[in-house]
């Protein structure tokens, strides 16, 4: 894929020849109607490994939690939530992408 784009995400440079083994691009949506808290994907894959190489991971504004909206003490849960999203979606990025 040689395009300037990654889904919602805009690349300069397109997605390719970058000198790194893996980009991810992080974008954000407040989409109050829809059930998603965050969506990956990978965008381009090595021509040899077919190894993902540039990916993207989009959140919704919308659900997530901060600290901010939180009584003392809920804010850590929120915290690991994110935490475990993100980690949940990068899995997304290098493996178990359509």
């Amino acid at each position: 894929m040689n395009s300037n784009k990654c889904y919602k995400a805009h690349t300069p440079g397109g997605t390719h020849n970058r000198n790194a083994d893996l980009v991810v691009y992080v974008t954000m949506t407040n989409e109050p109607n829809e059930g998603f808290l965050a969506w990956a994907t990978s965008c381009n894959k090595d021509a040899g490994s077919l190894r993902p190489n540039v990916g993207m991971i989009n959140f919704n504004y919308h659900h997530l939690k901060t600290s901010a909206a939180h009584v003392k003490g809920e804010w850590k849960t929120a915290l690991e939530n994110q935490i475990s999203t993100v980690m949940h979606e990068l899995t997304h990025v290098l493996a178990f992408s359509s």
